[in-house]
């Protein structure tokens, strides 16, 4: 029972060995292909970094302002 056990396990280490070095090389080539690591995107770190937000911000507030500045003119109240 010992031998059958030993034999087994030795199986099953060349198994899983051929399937290491198999995944190894795998990924070992797609990181040879690839030379030069990619260039992270810029990002903004915060809010108010961000150029398209205070942008998008301004005209907000400018609209509301613009808004509030304006008389509240509903069709049934124009004089006649």
């Amino acid at each position: 029972m010992g031998k059958i056990l030993l034999v087994v396990l030795v199986f099953a280490a060349l198994v899983y060995t051929v399937f290491w070095l198999i995944e190894r090389r795998r990924a070992g080539s797609r990181a040879f292909r690839r030379r030069t690591p990619p260039r992270p995107q810029p990002r903004a770190v915060a809010p108010d970094d961000d150029e398209e937000f205070l942008r998008d911000l301004n005209r907000r507030k400018r609209r509301r302002d613009r808004d509030q500045d304006k008389p509240n003119n509903e069709p049934g109240d124009q004089p006649a």
